[in-house]
């Protein structure tokens, strides 16, 4: 999930957000914003593979308490992940939707 999550992002950064802003150059900020987002986004998948090897450390350690602080650092890094993709969605949705369907995918450069 985490690889294809970032290749997709890699391709949205190198590809659509160029060809949208090609036909919608105003809308700079927004696309700055979303490049920040994957960035945010990348920063945060790295906190779950993080966490998740501690936890399976943790794991194959035995000790309990080590277990239960492994595994709320994984919760909370997981979190944490989805909140910033929930954000980078909508933030998606807000600037990129009404440019694909007001012009269309073919005026746009994406058909």
């Amino acid at each position: 999930f985490l690889s294809e999550l970032h290749t997709h992002n890699m391709v949205e950064d190198q590809q659509y957000f160029p060809a949208l802003l090609n036909v919608e150059a105003d809308l700079l900020p927004g696309f700055e914003l979303l490049e920040a987002d994957h960035a945010d986004l990348h920063r945060r998948m790295e906190a779950v593979v993080l966490n998740a090897t501690s936890l399976f450390s943790e794991i194959r350690g035995g000790d309990i308490d080590a277990m239960r602080s492994a595994t709320d650092a994984y919760g909370q890094a997981s979190m944490a992940m989805l909140m910033g993709l929930k954000r980078q969605l909508t933030d998606e949705e807000d600037l990129i939707m009404p440019v694909i369907l007001g012009r269309g995918e073919a005026d746009v450069g994406l058909s």
